[in-house]
Protein backbone atom coordinates (compact mmCIF):
# COMPACT_ATOMS: atom_id res chain seq x y z
CA UNK A 1 0.00 0.00 0.00
CA UNK A 2 3.02 2.72 0.96
CA UNK A 3 4.63 2.08 -2.35
CA UNK A 4 1.17 3.24 -4.42
CA UNK A 5 1.03 6.17 -2.10
CA UNK A 6 3.22 8.64 -4.17
CA UNK A 7 1.25 7.40 -7.16
CA UNK A 8 -2.00 8.02 -5.95
CA UNK A 9 -0.77 11.54 -4.70
CA UNK A 10 0.79 12.60 -8.30
CA UNK A 11 -3.04 11.84 -9.76
CA UNK A 12 -4.30 13.67 -7.16
CA UNK A 13 -2.08 17.01 -7.76
CA UNK A 14 -2.40 16.61 -11.30
CA UNK A 15 -6.68 16.12 -11.43
CA UNK A 16 -8.28 19.62 -12.24
CA UNK A 17 -10.08 21.22 -9.75
CA UNK A 18 -13.95 20.74 -9.41
CA UNK A 19 -15.52 24.25 -9.34
CA UNK A 20 -17.88 24.66 -6.38
CA UNK A 21 -20.67 25.58 -8.78
CA UNK A 22 -24.38 24.94 -9.20
CA UNK A 23 -26.60 25.16 -12.11
CA UNK A 24 -29.77 27.42 -12.28
CA UNK A 25 -32.27 27.52 -15.34
CA UNK A 26 -34.78 30.08 -14.66
CA UNK A 27 -38.95 29.20 -16.36
CA UNK A 28 -40.60 31.83 -17.66
CA UNK A 29 -43.11 32.65 -20.76
CA UNK A 30 -41.38 35.50 -21.89
CA UNK A 31 -38.15 33.89 -23.40
CA UNK A 32 -36.58 37.49 -24.27
CA UNK A 33 -36.74 38.56 -20.34
CA UNK A 34 -33.32 39.32 -18.84
CA UNK A 35 -32.33 37.34 -15.95
CA UNK A 36 -30.18 39.25 -13.17
CA UNK A 37 -28.66 37.37 -10.05
CA UNK A 38 -27.69 39.88 -7.12
CA UNK A 39 -27.65 42.88 -9.51
CA UNK A 40 -25.33 41.14 -12.18
CA UNK A 41 -27.00 40.53 -15.62
CA UNK A 42 -26.74 36.90 -16.78
CA UNK A 43 -28.65 36.60 -19.76
CA UNK A 44 -32.14 36.37 -21.60
CA UNK A 45 -34.09 32.93 -20.10
CA UNK A 46 -33.23 31.50 -23.29
CA UNK A 47 -29.77 31.78 -22.35
CA UNK A 48 -30.21 29.29 -18.98
CA UNK A 49 -28.92 27.30 -17.88
CA UNK A 50 -26.24 29.63 -15.91
CA UNK A 51 -23.39 28.19 -14.17
CA UNK A 52 -23.44 30.39 -10.29
CA UNK A 53 -21.57 29.85 -7.30
CA UNK A 54 -23.00 28.02 -4.31
CA UNK A 55 -24.55 30.97 -2.21
CA UNK A 56 -27.76 33.01 -2.29
CA UNK A 57 -29.09 34.96 -4.75
CA UNK A 58 -31.75 37.61 -5.70
CA UNK A 59 -33.02 37.07 -9.00
CA UNK A 60 -34.71 39.43 -11.30
CA UNK A 61 -36.71 39.05 -13.82
CA UNK A 62 -36.99 42.09 -16.32
CA UNK A 63 -39.29 42.96 -19.77
CA UNK A 64 -36.85 42.30 -22.05
CA UNK A 65 -38.01 45.71 -23.70
CA UNK A 66 -38.33 47.92 -20.62
CA UNK A 67 -41.90 48.69 -21.63
CA UNK A 68 -43.60 51.21 -18.72
CA UNK A 69 -46.27 48.75 -17.96
CA UNK A 70 -44.24 46.40 -16.49
CA UNK A 71 -42.64 45.56 -13.23
CA UNK A 72 -40.01 43.30 -12.39
CA UNK A 73 -40.18 39.45 -10.74
CA UNK A 74 -38.22 39.13 -8.02
CA UNK A 75 -36.99 35.99 -5.89
CA UNK A 76 -34.69 34.87 -3.42
CA UNK A 77 -33.31 31.46 -3.87
CA UNK A 78 -29.91 29.46 -2.21
CA UNK A 79 -27.97 27.39 -5.24
CA UNK A 80 -26.60 24.04 -3.81
CA UNK A 81 -22.93 23.20 -5.19
CA UNK A 82 -23.53 20.45 -7.38
CA UNK A 83 -27.47 20.64 -7.79
CA UNK A 84 -29.40 21.93 -10.77
CA UNK A 85 -32.10 24.20 -9.95
CA UNK A 86 -34.94 25.40 -12.29
CA UNK A 87 -37.07 28.61 -10.71
CA UNK A 88 -40.35 29.65 -12.11
CA UNK A 89 -40.90 33.60 -12.23
CA UNK A 90 -43.11 35.73 -14.28
CA UNK A 91 -43.78 38.71 -15.37
CA UNK A 92 -46.36 40.84 -13.29
CA UNK A 93 -49.01 42.24 -15.75
CA UNK A 94 -49.42 46.11 -15.50
CA UNK A 95 -52.53 47.82 -16.08
CA UNK A 96 -53.05 51.97 -15.84
CA UNK A 97 -56.49 52.98 -15.14
CA UNK A 98 -57.77 56.92 -16.42
CA UNK A 99 -60.67 58.68 -17.06
CA UNK A 100 -62.18 61.80 -18.04
CA UNK A 101 -62.71 63.23 -15.84
CA UNK A 102 -60.08 62.55 -13.50
CA UNK A 103 -60.68 61.16 -9.86
CA UNK A 104 -63.45 58.57 -10.49
CA UNK A 105 -63.63 55.30 -8.18
CA UNK A 106 -63.09 52.34 -10.40
CA UNK A 107 -64.44 49.14 -9.51
CA UNK A 108 -63.18 45.33 -10.59
CA UNK A 109 -66.38 43.49 -11.40
CA UNK A 110 -65.81 39.85 -11.95
CA UNK A 111 -68.11 36.26 -12.23
CA UNK A 112 -68.47 34.94 -9.19
CA UNK A 113 -66.38 37.20 -7.05
CA UNK A 114 -66.78 40.12 -4.51
CA UNK A 115 -66.16 43.56 -6.88
CA UNK A 116 -63.06 45.29 -5.79
CA UNK A 117 -62.68 49.05 -5.60
CA UNK A 118 -59.26 49.08 -6.75
CA UNK A 119 -59.10 53.53 -6.13
CA UNK A 120 -59.01 56.79 -8.00
CA UNK A 121 -58.08 57.65 -11.25
CA UNK A 122 -55.05 57.47 -12.59
CA UNK A 123 -54.03 54.37 -10.88
CA UNK A 124 -51.62 51.22 -11.55
CA UNK A 125 -52.30 47.97 -10.88
CA UNK A 126 -50.31 44.67 -10.92
CA UNK A 127 -51.26 41.53 -11.31
CA UNK A 128 -49.73 37.89 -11.81
CA UNK A 129 -51.77 37.28 -14.36
CA UNK A 130 -54.27 39.53 -16.97
CA UNK A 131 -57.04 40.72 -15.60
CA UNK A 132 -60.41 39.50 -16.42
CA UNK A 133 -64.04 40.53 -15.93
CA UNK A 134 -65.02 44.62 -16.30
CA UNK A 135 -63.71 47.97 -15.41
CA UNK A 136 -66.43 50.27 -13.63
CA UNK A 137 -65.83 54.05 -13.12
CA UNK A 138 -68.32 55.80 -10.92
CA UNK A 139 -68.12 59.55 -10.21
CA UNK A 140 -71.13 61.81 -8.72
CA UNK A 141 -73.22 63.79 -11.48
CA UNK A 142 -72.14 61.31 -14.32
CA UNK A 143 -73.70 57.32 -15.13
CA UNK A 144 -70.74 54.72 -14.35
CA UNK A 145 -68.78 54.53 -17.42
CA UNK A 146 -67.47 50.24 -18.29
CA UNK A 147 -65.56 48.86 -19.95
CA UNK A 148 -63.67 45.03 -20.35
CA UNK A 149 -60.82 44.43 -18.23
CA UNK A 150 -57.92 44.07 -20.89
CA UNK A 151 -56.36 40.82 -20.15
CA UNK A 152 -52.96 41.90 -21.37
CA UNK A 153 -52.17 44.90 -19.56
CA UNK A 154 -51.51 48.44 -20.99
CA UNK A 155 -53.75 51.32 -20.78
CA UNK A 156 -57.06 51.47 -20.72
CA UNK A 157 -59.49 54.74 -20.08
CA UNK A 158 -63.24 55.66 -19.10
CA UNK A 159 -64.85 58.14 -20.42
CA UNK A 160 -67.68 59.90 -18.29
CA UNK A 161 -70.19 61.64 -19.65
CA UNK A 162 -72.37 64.57 -17.43
CA UNK A 163 -75.94 63.42 -16.76
CA UNK A 164 -78.52 65.07 -18.86
CA UNK A 165 -76.03 64.92 -21.43
CA UNK A 166 -77.04 63.88 -25.08
CA UNK A 167 -76.03 61.13 -26.34
CA UNK A 168 -74.81 62.58 -29.92
CA UNK A 169 -73.64 66.24 -28.14
CA UNK A 170 -69.68 66.94 -28.41
CA UNK A 171 -67.77 66.28 -24.86
CA UNK A 172 -65.47 68.09 -23.86
CA UNK A 173 -63.13 68.08 -20.19
CA UNK A 174 -60.62 70.32 -18.87
CA UNK A 175 -57.55 68.56 -17.14
CA UNK A 176 -55.57 70.28 -14.34
CA UNK A 177 -52.99 72.14 -15.41
CA UNK A 178 -49.95 73.46 -13.42
CA UNK A 179 -49.54 77.14 -13.85
CA UNK A 180 -46.54 78.71 -12.20
CA UNK A 181 -47.29 81.85 -9.69
CA UNK A 182 -45.38 84.99 -11.02
CA UNK A 183 -45.79 86.77 -7.63
CA UNK A 184 -45.77 84.20 -5.28
CA UNK A 185 -42.25 83.23 -7.31
CA UNK A 186 -40.98 87.01 -6.85
CA UNK A 187 -42.27 86.88 -2.94
CA UNK A 188 -39.96 84.01 -2.28
CA UNK A 189 -37.36 85.30 -4.25
CA UNK A 190 -36.93 88.25 -2.73
CA UNK A 191 -37.64 86.41 0.97
CA UNK A 192 -34.44 84.29 0.27
CA UNK A 193 -32.50 87.53 -1.40
CA UNK A 194 -33.14 89.32 2.02
CA UNK A 195 -31.80 86.23 4.07
CA UNK A 196 -28.84 85.77 2.61
CA UNK A 197 -27.85 90.11 2.55
CA UNK A 198 -29.13 90.37 6.06
CA UNK A 199 -26.64 87.19 6.68
CA UNK A 200 -23.92 89.40 5.36
CA UNK A 201 -24.39 92.41 6.54
CA UNK A 202 -24.73 90.56 10.33
CA UNK A 203 -21.63 89.16 9.46
CA UNK A 204 -19.75 91.99 8.40
CA UNK A 205 -20.97 94.42 11.48
CA UNK A 206 -20.31 91.14 13.42
CA UNK A 207 -16.63 91.59 12.34
CA UNK A 208 -16.16 95.54 12.82
CA UNK A 209 -17.25 95.15 16.44
CA UNK A 210 -14.81 92.83 17.03
CA UNK A 211 -11.64 94.32 15.75
CA UNK A 212 -12.84 97.41 17.99
CA UNK A 213 -13.46 95.81 20.70
CA UNK A 214 -9.86 94.00 20.25
CA UNK A 215 -8.12 97.50 19.62
CA UNK A 216 -10.43 99.01 22.57
CA UNK A 217 -8.38 96.25 25.05
CA UNK A 218 -5.02 95.82 23.18
CA UNK A 219 -2.02 97.51 25.05
CA UNK A 220 -0.31 99.93 22.42
CA UNK A 221 -3.46 101.00 20.50
CA UNK A 222 -4.91 104.60 20.04
CA UNK A 223 -8.46 103.36 21.02
CA UNK A 224 -6.98 101.49 23.92
CA UNK A 225 -9.76 102.88 27.01
CA UNK A 226 -11.36 105.11 24.19
CA UNK A 227 -15.05 105.62 25.67
CA UNK A 228 -15.58 106.58 21.67
CA UNK A 229 -13.90 102.69 20.71
CA UNK A 230 -16.39 101.05 22.98
CA UNK A 231 -19.32 102.74 22.11
CA UNK A 232 -18.82 102.20 18.22
CA UNK A 233 -18.12 98.49 19.29
CA UNK A 234 -21.60 98.72 21.00
CA UNK A 235 -23.43 99.88 17.72
CA UNK A 236 -22.07 97.67 15.64
CA UNK A 237 -22.65 94.84 17.42
CA UNK A 238 -26.17 95.98 17.68
CA UNK A 239 -26.06 96.46 13.48
CA UNK A 240 -24.80 92.81 13.63
CA UNK A 241 -27.29 91.30 15.71
CA UNK A 242 -30.23 93.44 14.24
CA UNK A 243 -29.58 92.08 10.48
CA UNK A 244 -29.20 88.64 12.07
CA UNK A 245 -32.30 88.56 13.33
CA UNK A 246 -34.14 89.79 9.99
CA UNK A 247 -32.32 87.18 8.34
CA UNK A 248 -33.61 84.59 10.68
CA UNK A 249 -36.86 85.85 10.20
CA UNK A 250 -36.77 85.84 6.58
CA UNK A 251 -35.72 82.22 6.69
CA UNK A 252 -38.66 81.08 8.80
CA UNK A 253 -41.23 83.22 6.64
CA UNK A 254 -39.47 81.44 3.63
CA UNK A 255 -39.80 77.75 5.30
CA UNK A 256 -43.41 78.36 6.42
CA UNK A 257 -44.50 79.01 3.10
CA UNK A 258 -42.83 75.69 1.31
CA UNK A 259 -44.53 73.57 4.61
CA UNK A 260 -48.24 74.76 3.93
CA UNK A 261 -48.04 74.84 0.07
Amino acid sequence: MTRWAPLVLALLLCAPAVAQTASLTVESADREARVLANGVILGTVADGPFELAAGDYTLVLLDAGGAWYTHPATTEIRLEEGVQRRVPMALPVRTRIESLPLHAEVVWERDGRPDEVLGQTPLIVDQPEGMTGTLVARLDGHPAARVPAPAGGGRVTLVLRPEGLAADAPLSHSLPTHRSNTRRRVLDLGLGALAVAAGAVAVHYKFKADGVDDAYRTLGSPLLGLDTARKDALHYDTLSGIALGVSSASLGVLAVRFAIR
